[in-house]
């Protein structure tokens, strides 16, 4: 992923908040940071507006978990900071309804907006 300017002015911001918070390693933390968003790790924006327990969580969870051999560089370990990116499920299977009012006991299932039409299991 690259990443956009938007990106580097929240990774600035997120910089300058740990070294108020005296957490500064310098061009240490910005490769890091830059690292977690492309590998799209983090939300930087979610990051940035944490709570400060959990802001310094995140920081220094990347900051000690960190595989700097290539870059982008690589989270390793179990560490797994709390403004990770969720990415959505993607469910195939079809939804199963056990809901005992919507079945006869002919086994079929009614759907109660087409009551005219029930389908069989």
């Amino acid at each position: 992923m690259i990443l956009t300017n938007e990106d580097y002015d929240l990774i600035y911001s997120i910089c300058k908040r740990a070294d108020r918070l005296g957490i500064d390693r310098g061009w240490s933390l910005t490769m890091d940071l830059e690292s977690v968003a492309m590998d799209k790790i983090v939300n930087l924006k979610i990051l940035l507006n944490f709570p400060d327990d959990d802001f310094i969580h995140d920081i220094v969870g990347i900051l000690n978990n960190m595989d700097r051999t290539s870059f982008p560089g690589k989270l390793i370990g179990i560490f797994s900071p709390r403004s990770h990116v969720v990415e959505p499920e993607i469910n195939d299977e079809p939804e199963i309804n056990d809901d005992p009012d919507c079945h006869r006991s002919d086994g079929v299932i009614m759907d109660p907006w087409e009551t005219d039409s029930p389908q069989l299991v």
